[in-house]
């Protein structure tokens, strides 16, 4: 496993290395606007968005805040259901969402980077993520690119983009539950289906003992897709030129990160 996506710990001594950010933060950068309100999901999303010690932290939180904090914009993220942070930046009650791939759905009341429903890899993502298949260890599913032969129920987390896509393909999900840990623990309960889950989330999970030895994880993924920082359609606050000036300073900072 990447060591970048280890402990939190780990991950800000890696992020922070001061020789390896040096020249990324030496130069100030000119202020863009005033502060920022994004909301995320509550439930644990390990290494990329969780809270410890009652802040935001992560990979994907890590380097939206020092993008943010090079444009000299202070950011209050606030914790809520996964639904409810999508219904507030629908509405406006919020500014930004950190952090979410795209879908059509969401582009009606989110605004995303140019490229973000061409590629799966966009110039001006957060984070990659791939989304596995989990099935249990005496009933190895292994994908071989037909979605039509994953096993039911397809359990995904309840509000995710890798819910709309499988829905595209034609296979009916189970999004009952709020986060991909809940998932894990229905299919050990039940022992039949399948979980879609992020890659990187289930490396951590399957670490601990109640999960470790007991599932299987397909070699292929279902999706891969770039995560990002979208903003409200409903806001005023921020114009575009802001929004892709916060854009190419995060695409900044993670190839940065990158080339280390």
């Amino acid at each position: 496993m990447n060591p970048l996506l280890g402990t939190a710990g780990c991950l800000r001594r890696s992020l922070w290395h001061p020789l390896a950010w040096l020249l990324v933060i030496a130069t100030p950068v000119p202020a863009v606007a005033a502060d920022l309100v994004i909301c995320f999901d509550q439930a644990p999303w390990r290494p990329f968005i969780y809270i410890e010690a009652g802040q935001a932290t992560g990979s994907h939180i890590e380097l939206i805040r020092a993008a943010l904090a090079r444009l000299q914009i202070e950011a209050d993220f606030r914790p809520m259901p996964w639904v409810r942070c999508l219904l507030e930046a629908e509405k406006g009650g919020v500014d930004a969402i950190a952090t979410a791939a795209y879908t059509p759905q969401r582009a009606q009341f989110l605004h995303y980077p140019a490229d973000a429903a061409d590629t799966p890899h966009s110039a001006w993502r957060v984070g990659q993520i791939d989304n596995v298949i989990v099935s249990p260890r005496e009933l190895p599913f292994e994908f071989n690119g037909d979605y039509a032969t994953l096993p039911a129920p397809v359990r995904v987390p309840r509000g995710y983009g890798s819910g709309d896509f499988l829905r595209e393909q034609g296979v009916m999900i189970d999004a009952s539950a709020p986060s991909d840990e809940s998932n894990l623990r229905k299919l050990l309960r039940d022992r039949r289906g399948v979980v879609i889950a992020i890659a990187e989330s289930v490396d951590v999970l399957l670490e601990r003992p109640e999960f470790a030895g007991r599932f299987h994880v397909s070699a292929v993924p279902v999706q891969a897709q770039s995560y990002f920082l979208p903003f409200s359609r409903a806001g005023a606050r921020f114009d575009a030129v802001a929004i892709q000036r916060i854009w190419d300073e995060i695409a900044r900072l993670r190839e940065a990160k990158e080339r280390q």
